[in-house]
């Protein structure tokens, strides 16, 4: 995704995020816990945990 689409869509799920409609039709509903990253928050999050799956299957080998 280029830069432009990834600022787009970071924005637009930051504003979907703080909604009261968020909260309470998706996140209570589904038991979930608020966690709003921005991308590049989200990409060294997911970075990491990809490194940590893959270090606990290579360790169950």
């Amino acid at each position: 995704m280029d830069d432009a689409a990834v600022a787009f869509y970071s924005e637009a799920l930051k504003k979907v995020s703080e909604t009261e409609e968020w909260k309470t039709e998706y996140l209570d509903r589904n038991m979930l816990i608020s966690d709003y990253m921005d991308a590049e928050t989200a990409t060294e999050y997911m970075t990491q945990f990809e490194a940590d799956y893959l270090a606990s299957l290579e360790a169950a080998e």
